[in-house]
């Protein structure tokens, strides 16, 4: 089936990859345009975890990119959610499907609102996590870093559950699962609390453009700040009447290590494994800060502010980057308030 694609960054095109792989017809949206001048007619080439070479229609028309898809996948980052969803709710056809991949910051609640304004009605899904983890290279190139083998999803609007998953399954096969709830998938995004401590205490190595592994970069110091920040988050979630695991249980699980493996044992281990991959990020403009401190950090600071709770370790870090920065991160999400 034909499916529309907003964004052309590493997740992106890493779904256009896996998609042509599995015999769909990808389409991808480009928001500024600059994709759609890059890669229109180019043969794009993913290696690493998926290796496939194709060719893909690029625009930078939203309502030539929808029309004739079955459904459409928001795969940029959270900072451009609502100028996204601003145009989908535009151009968008009645009872069309939209997945929003991933989600922070109840974005997904966002563009139900803005289609309901405007007398539409679409299923809304939204993922905690993405399917594949991506990064794109110059030109036409991606690096799939891993395929998700559990991905649970939430509808954000009034819609039947069972028949999302069913539809999305028959994309992505059995890797969809529903979530526990709304807010389970809003608590369980684990990139803010992963990315923040890391990109903090390796501030210097992202500015000066160094090579650095990523896991590498979680030594025992920062592993404890990265749980300070979890504990806050699993302590935010309760409060909502929400389970989420915790970011050292999910690890566990996910890489396979025992109960008795720490967080910078486990990140250790992986950095051998992985021989030094995935490496940091090599500028200050990473998503790492960009995204995760205002539509992660700063929107479960906000949620916890709701509810009378304290989260020091969040506030700290939010406060120490926009000094950083020179900026308001907090200011810089559109979804807080709105």
């Amino acid at each position: 089936m034909r499916i529309a694609i907003l964004g052309t960054g590493g997740i992106a095109l890493g779904y256009a990859a896996l998609l042509s792989k599995t015999g769909h017809e990808p389409v991808l949206f480009s928001l500024s345009g600059k994709g759609d001048n890059d890669l229109n007619g180019q043969t794009i080439r993913a290696t690493g975890a998926l290796e496939h070479s194709f060719a893909c229609e690029t625009t930078h028309d939203l309502q030539k990119a929808l029309t004739g898809s079955e459904a459409c996948i928001i795969a940029t980052t959270a900072n451009f959610h609502r100028s996204a969803m601003d145009q989908l709710a535009v151009h968008l056809s009645v009872g069309k499907r939209v997945l929003v991949s991933a989600e922070l910051s109840l974005s997904g609640d966002y563009l139900v609102s803005k289609l309901d304004k405007v007398g539409k009605t679409n299923p809304v899904t939204v993922l905690g996590t993405t399917v594949l983890t991506g990064r794109r290279n110059e030109n036409a190139e991606v690096i799939i870093g891993i395929i998700r083998k559990n991905c649970k999803a939430a509808v954000a609007s009034n819609c039947d559950i069972t028949d999302e998953i069913s539809f999305w399954q028959s994309v992505f096969g059995d890797t969809f699962q529903a979530a526990p709830s709304r807010m389970w998938v809003l608590f369980s995004n684990l990139n803010p609390t992963v990315h923040a401590g890391n990109a903090l205490c390796n501030f210097t190595r992202i500015e000066n453009g160094e090579d650095w592994s990523n896991f590498a970069g979680i030594t025992p110091g920062v592993a404890r700040l990265s749980e300070a920040l979890d504990a806050e988050r699993v302590g935010v979630a309760a409060s909502y009447d929400t389970s989420v695991p915790s970011l050292l249980g999910h690890y566990r699980t996910a890489f396979g290590f025992d109960d008795a493996s720490s967080l910078s044992e486990i990140t250790a281990e992986l950095n051998k494994r992985r021989k030094g991959l995935p490496k940091g990020p090599k500028s200050i403009a990473t998503r790492y800060v960009t995204e995760d401190i205002p539509f992660g950090l700063a929107f479960v600071e906000y949620l916890a502010q709701k509810k009378g709770i304290q989260t020091p370790t969040h506030s700290a870090i939010i406060n120490t980057f926009d000094s950083l920065y020179g900026r308001s991160f907090r200011r810089e999400n559109p979804f807080v308030g709105y």
